[in-house]
């Protein structure tokens, strides 16, 4: 069981660690897409980044959230998901990659 516990605060401090540098980062790509002096396809780029560095910053939180319920602290609540909504930020998010390689992605 102390096995559990030190993993549980290890995971905790690490998600605690990686909030401070993703709010930075989240920061200064706002700062990036408010500009009106890039290329569209640059702004595109940095918009996909951006959503991809709030994917992981709700990754951190959920970790974070995860490390609480174990110690009673939080309790979690059903959500409905938009399932197209996902899929298709998730086809964004790889277009470039899979565009530079010459490979069309359908939905």
């Amino acid at each position: 069981m102390r096995a559990l516990e030190v993993k549980d605060e290890f995971v905790a401090s690490v998600s605690h660690e990686l909030r401070t540098p993703l709010t930075s980062i989240l920061g200064h790509l706002e700062l990036l897409a408010d500009r009106g002096d890039m290329p569209p396809d640059a702004t595109e780029q940095v918009l996909i980044v951006e959503r991809n560095a709030l994917r992981l910053a709700h990754l951190v939180s959920d970790l974070l959230h995860v490390a609480q319920v174990r110690y009673g602290g939080v309790q979690i609540a059903r959500t409905h998901v938009d399932l197209a909504v996902l899929v298709r930020d998730a086809l964004e998010a790889v277009r470039p990659i899979a565009g530079a390689s010459d490979i069309d992605l359908l939905l």
